[in-house]
């Protein structure tokens, strides 16, 4: 597994779709709605389609400001979604290491 949801969109797609007897609920968004908690903020505005715009801010020369929108449909998730991974720092990775040995043993400490 290489940390994106592509395998299992591969499952789901060789399993196959069947149209279910109960009918599809939605939340429909009637107005702006914006929520946010210190430097984190999410909005939602009323749209006749599935939308996201998503914006990350890092403080690394390679990162900084990053911003894109995507219409979302079964081809966008498959194509673009569903293939990207997650990523971290040596640093990170190497604090995230060292709490793995310590809970598993030093029998399966992760190498780098």
């Amino acid at each position: 597994m290489d940390g994106s949801s592509a395998p299992f969109v591969y499952l789901i797609q060789e399993a196959g779709l069947r149209t279910l007897a109960a009918p599809r609920r939605y939340l429909k968004v009637l107005r702006p709605i914006t929520l946010s908690r210190g430097d984190k903020l999410m909005s939602l505005y009323p749209s006749d389609y599935f939308k996201v715009t998503y914006s990350i801010s890092f403080d690394h020369p390679l990162l900084r400001h990053q911003s894109h929108t995507l219409r979302i449909d079964e081809n966008a998730f498959v194509d673009d979604i569903a293939p990207a991974r997650t990523f971290g720092s040596c640093t990170r990775s190497n604090c995230c290491a060292s709490r793995a040995s310590r809970w598993a043993g030093p029998s399966r400490t992760p190498s780098c």
